[in-house]
């Protein structure tokens, strides 16, 4: 190699080199600003559901769930997967909706939060949101608030989650909401072969509860090859919601567990 090319091939390295350092530091400075952002949230005796659709809908915050074991009943512990919103494209945020408990759910939830905040940094409201939920603790990862059990930790969702993904997918601005599901299901083999593995029941569930709601992406969805977990956090950050894993009760007289993503 002649000195003119080594030199283009260390100045290359270099640009690359910081590239990913102003990379790297411009994601952790959006971390950073996401744990110090000023929020506010006024809720007494309510359930897991309404706390995180009013942060969700009204403080633009994302959220991971790993549900712990003691918590394996489905319905106790279930963000909303979707930021809704209406036809013309607006993020619903009216109190009296943001409080309602779908009727078609009849559910007495054992779990009850207070959360009384005004203008007060995000990492303080989380730290008291999980504090609440008894056996978890919280990590910002890719811009997404990540709940994950500290007691009664499922050995075999840590391994679902750290499952590596070998093919992406991309969902373009326009496709319907529903099209998230099947494109999971179809472009990852890693997530069935590991249910069947495990002998578990699997359900990728995407849930619309919300007929006035707008139905599509409003913009471009790309997921590369990575970790589950990471794929997850990839998809809600740009998506909004949450994303949530469980094992609960099966119906499937062969499989007595199910393995459920609510994405």
């Amino acid at each position: 190699m002649n000195e003119r090319m080594f030199r283009a091939a260390v100045a290359t390295s270099w640009a690359f080199c910081l590239f990913c350092v102003l990379a790297l530091h411009g994601f952790a400075q959006t971390n950073s600003e996401i744990l110090k952002r000023k929020i506010s949230i006024d809720v007494e005796n309510e359930s897991f559901e309404v706390v995180v659709r009013r942060l969700i809908q009204k403080e633009d915050l994302a959220f991971g769930l790993e549900v712990s074991s003691f918590d394996a009943d489905r319905m106790e512990f279930f963000p909303y997967p979707f930021m809704l919103k209406d036809a013309s494209n607006n993020t619903i945020v009216d109190d009296e909706w943001l409080g309602y408990h779908f009727p078609e759910r009849p559910y007495k939830f054992i779990n009850r939060f207070t959360l009384k905040f005004r203008n007060t940094e995000v990492q303080t409201v989380i730290d008291e949101l999980v504090k609440q939920m008894k056996n978890y603790d919280w990590e910002l990862a890719d811009g997404v608030i990540n709940i994950v059990p500290v007691k009664g930790r499922d050995k075999r969702l840590s391994e679902f989650l750290d499952l590596q993904i070998g093919k992406g997918f991309s969902l373009q601005a326009g496709d319907p909401k529903t099209e998230l599901e099947p494109a999971i299901m179809l472009n990852m083999p890693e997530v069935i072969q590991f249910a069947k593995s495990k002998r578990l029941s699997i359900l990728c569930s995407f849930v619309e509860e919300c007929p006035k709601c707008s139905n599509v992406f409003d913009e471009d969805l790309e997921v590369q090859p990575m970790r589950l977990r990471d794929m997850l956090n990839r998809i809600t950050r740009q998506k909004r919601g949450a994303w949530r894993v469980i094992i609960s009760e099966s119906r499937n007289p062969n499989s007595p567990e199910l393995l459920e993503l609510d994405i």
